[in-house]
């Protein structure tokens, strides 16, 4: 790297004198940081030769605070593939919980809402400093004809089993996140959106953080986690209420983190919703997380979107 400095006098190179985690390095970068936005690029992976350029050219013309690509991942075993979760983000930014790489960062805006990666969860501030940044409600747009491309490592908390120390590090994350939530206008300003937002990380815990450790005292730490994440919830009674798993429930209620990490360890891959038996023959149900009402007929489910919802001053 010096020998590009030595070649551009535009290429800074940074020497921390110990080894402190990505976090200290890139809060660091943040700290000495002059131009107009800001791009990460990890050491194993690659960007497109006019991806940083299109990405600015976009954020300048219409003065954005963020613009997102796309990624494309390579890993270690199997084809590489196009992320498509643009789509789903355009709709509802609060999807955009991953692929923070891919972004181009307005430098006035971090450094407004003073945002900067934690060091008390080095395995993944990465999605913590993104999680600071949508929810301080940037404008934001997309590109999807250019890409970042992350090369998937051994070791990383994308790998299907994790040590203890990095799962502990990915529900503190998830712990961090959720305050970023709790911190936000979303409550008053859009009940049933905060409770989706709410669900989607909650979600993002239960169907893959707590596979990636097998130990019984990562599900003890994982029972724990879940029952203080969801009672910091501000309407924890709603969230409950519509929550995906109804098996898990009385565990939750009762904040039973033994019989809950007892249970959570039966599974090995996925955790489906058990309902009794005439739920598959007839039954109403309404989840406003995802707006839709389930009306099952003689085994029959319709699906109805709600378009409106009355909230509760």
């Amino acid at each position: 790297m010096n020998h590009y400095a030595l070649q551009d006098k535009r290429v800074h190179v940074i020497c921390l004198q110990t080894n402190q985690g990505a976090a200290v390095a890139r809060n660091k970068g943040l700290e000495v940081a002059k131009g107009e936005y800001l791009g990460f690029v990890d050491p194993d992976d690659a960007v497109d030769f006019d991806f940083y350029e299109r990405l600015y050219t976009t954020a300048q013309e219409r003065n954005l605070d963020l613009v997102k690509a796309q990624i494309k991942v390579y890993p270690l075993n199997g084809q590489p593939y196009v992320s498509k979760s643009n789509g789903a983000i355009e709709k509802n930014n609060y999807y955009f919980m991953g692929e923070w790489q891919t972004g181009l960062y307005k430098h006035a805006f971090i450094l407004k809402h003073h945002i900067c990666f934690p060091s008390e969860c080095p395995k993944s501030q990465d999605v913590v400093f993104l999680a600071r940044v949508i929810y301080k409600h940037p404008t934001l747009a997309f590109i999807d004809d250019v890409y970042y491309h992350y090369y998937k490592r051994k070791g990383s908390l994308d790998d299907q089993k994790i040590p203890l120390k990095h799962f502990v590090s990915a529900l503190r994350a998830q712990a961090l996140i959720l305050d970023e939530v709790n911190a936000s206008s979303l409550f008053d300003e859009n009940r049933n959106l905060y409770i989706l937002s709410y669900m989607i990380i909650i979600r993002g815990m239960v169907s893959h953080t707590l596979f990636q450790n097998d130990s019984f005292e990562a599900k003890k730490l994982f029972a724990e986690a879940l029952i203080e994440d969801i009672y910091k919830c501000k309407d924890s009674q709603r969230l409950i209420k519509d929550f995906i798993w109804p098996q898990l429930i009385k565990f939750i209620k009762n904040k039973d983190v033994s019989n809950l990490a007892e249970h959570l360890s039966l599974y090995k891959q996925e955790i489906k919703p058990k309902y009794p038996w005439y739920h598959y023959i007839f039954s109403i149900k309404s989840n406003h997380i995802k707006q839709h009402l389930y009306i099952t007929i003689l085994g029959i489910k319709i699906r109805l979107k709600i378009h409106k919802f009355e909230e509760k001053k």
